[in-house]
């Protein structure tokens, strides 16, 4: 969807769906963007941020083994912009995943 106003502020809505195995939960999700064409922020027009996160659904209470019901919003108030080193993307050096078997070998060139 797209255009609403959320908080006074033109926004894009994109919603999914939430399944969570370790809590039982299924929930949908509603995220609202500022809509990139109207929102002016010190980073300039066209770089939209998001303005509200709406998570609605059920899950299993560890303790009680019972259903709760889960109604959050998350309203997003300040925005702090960087722009991370390319290493941060990077995985650590000799990194590997304990128990790992790697099925497929690589293809030679004959």
């Amino acid at each position: 969807d797209s255009c609403q106003e959320t908080r006074g502020v033109k926004t894009n809505k994109f919603t999914t769906n939430w399944h969570i195995d370790a809590w039982g939960a299924d929930l949908s999700v509603a995220y609202y963007w500022s809509d990139n064409t109207t929102w002016q922020s010190t980073a300039g027009t066209g770089k939209p941020a998001p303005i509200r996160c709406e998570l609605h659904g059920d899950a299993i209470d560890p303790i009680t083994n019972e259903t709760i019901f889960i109604s959050q919003t998350i309203d997003f108030m300040d925005y702090f912009e960087i722009e991370p080193d390319a290493h941060f993307f990077q995985p650590k050096r000799d990194m590997f995943c304990v128990g790992r078997v790697a099925a497929d070998n690589l293809r030679t060139s004959k």
